[in-house]
């Protein structure tokens, strides 16, 4: 899974992951990669604010909730560039691609349903719901 595979990208070798980016974070070992942990737990708050907008204006179209999936796709964005900086190069790339192309394909799909709803001015079926859920599972980590 790739929220498992984003975990991984901060480990050093040798170090057990057991799929939780936030236990991993407290290891003193991972000081070393800071500026790779940093960005990737950026990304990962800016998939989750990305999704909460998008929830908020499925559910409620509440006034507050395009500015918040916006942010979080901005977020998302620069998040992406900066774990590609801070962790680019070796043994890591094929992991990397795959984490991102998990990303960019939740955001294809968040901003598809968005793009849905708004001209529909209904709410997504249980199937696109559930493709939606799929990939962003892949965006989280354990």
């Amino acid at each position: 899974m790739v929220g498992v595979e984003l975990a991984l990208l901060v480990a050093l070798p040798g170090l057990a992951v057991t799929g939780s980016l936030a236990a991993a974070h407290y290891s003193a070992r991972l000081v070393q990669i800071g500026p790779g942990l940093v960005a990737v737990e950026r990304l990962q708050r800016g998939v989750l604010e990305q999704s909460s907008g998008l929830a908020r204006y499925i559910d409620h179209r509440e006034p507050g909730a395009i500015a918040q999936y916006a942010s979080g796709e901005t977020t998302t964005t620069q998040a992406l560039g900066q774990v590609r900086t801070a962790l680019a190069g070796g043994s890591r790339s094929a992991l990397l691609d795959r984490v991102e192309a998990a990303v960019r394909g939740w955001h294809a799909w968040a901003e598809r349903t968005r793009l849905d709803v708004a001209a529909s001015g209904g709410v997504p079926d249980k199937a696109t719901t559930d493709a939606g859920n799929r990939l962003l599972g892949c965006c989280r980590s354990g």
